[in-house]
């Protein structure tokens, strides 16, 4: 019994310490994001779900107008203001989907920053299949706005924790990330 004691003493030892080593531990910081444009038809022809990392105007102010292209009568509308000095945009697509009743959000403004990964949690909804939906091509998606910040990657997983895509942060003054 001694022998156990010493040994779980010894072990509690070891991980408290190792706890504390630098370069071991890891600091959780909190970003706030926001929700600045969601719509169910983003004119995505990709099945799959799919993320883009955009850093300046130009390339969000393209990418805003492919989205908003099949609504009628906006041919003059602006993207929401961006001050890419301190901001930058995610683009988050579900994908193209067969059926209505397919959603995607910002689940809550409170992004997590931990060893350089951004956690972005999303509210992902999809109808259960024993739903009757209407037949119709819609491709959901989001774009958020996040500070800039002390991370290189970008984890967007859903309200179950599921991560549904992953991206690295483009070096300043590189292309935009899609994955």
């Amino acid at each position: 019994m001694l022998r156990m004691r010493r040994f779980v003493a010894y072990m509690l030892a070891v991980l408290l310490t190792g706890c504390f080593l630098p370069g071991i531990s890891s600091q959780v910081t909190t970003i706030n994001a926001s929700l600045i444009y969601s719509n169910s038809i983003c004119n995505s022809f990709e099945s799959a779900p799919a993320a883009t990392f955009i850093s300046d105007a130009e390339a969000y102010s393209r990418i805003y107008g492919r989205l908003r292209k099949h609504i009628i009568g906006i041919e003059n509308d602006k993207a929401p203001e961006v001050d890419f000095t301190a901001e930058n945009i995610l683009l988050v697509e579900m994908g193209q989907r067969s059926t209505a009743g397919h959603e995607i959000g910002l689940a809550g403004n409170a992004v997590s920053v931990s060893n350089a990964i951004a956690d972005v949690k999303i509210s992902w909804i999809e109808p259960r299949e024993v739903y009757v939906t209407a037949q119709v091509i819609t491709s959901p998606c989001v774009i958020i706005k996040l500070p800039k910040g002390n991370y290189s990657h970008v984890r967007i997983s859903d309200q179950n924790n599921k991560v549904r895509v992953e991206l690295d942060v483009p070096v300043q003054g590189a292309a935009d990330a899609k994955h």
